[in-house]
């Protein structure tokens, strides 16, 4: 059974996510010098400030939800509510995302899996595609529940 299509065309950030035949992922890099990972490119290694060694890798397919919070006031382009929070990544980084509302909503301390879907308008009207965590498990189109916010 193969992957199911995820399209990255129209991110909200353009270069953050990828996706191969194990599914989603985030763009980290890993220092060749002391092996310290980050989430994106970077030209200088946090750990030991070497410069120009970092190597693309794939991050956070999965992680822990560490917090979240439900947001209700959210800026232009956005529907609210929606639920944002931290995820602790297996490579020992904690990112913010969106997380999923309705049965895709995981319990804090909750396994999750790194999904790309709609996450707001652009200007243009077009959907952005973003990343959104949801309950190990769980499918989920959007950080938009169906009906009430739980």
């Amino acid at each position: 059974m193969s992957a199911p299509a995820i399209d990255l065309v129209d991110q909200i950030w353009p270069g953050l996510m990828g996706a191969d035949a194990a599914g989603a992922y985030l763009v980290g890099g890993r220092c060749a010098s002391c092996g310290a990972v980050s989430l994106g490119l970077r030209d200088v290694c946090a750990r030991c400030w070497s410069s120009g060694g970092m190597e693309a890798v794939p991050i956070g397919r999965t992680g822990r939800l560490y917090s979240a919070t439900l947001v209700h006031q959210v800026p232009e382009g956005f529907d609210a509510p929606f639920l944002a929070g931290y995820v602790d990544l297996p490579e020992g980084l904690r990112a913010f995302a969106h997380i999923g509302l309705g049965a895709a909503r995981p319990a804090i301390g909750g396994d999750v899996v790194l999904q790309v879907a709609p996450i707001r308008k652009g200007k243009d009207g077009r959907m952005l595609s973003g990343p959104l965590y949801v309950a190990a498990g769980a499918t989920s189109s959007g950080p938009q529940p169906e009906g009430d916010a739980p």
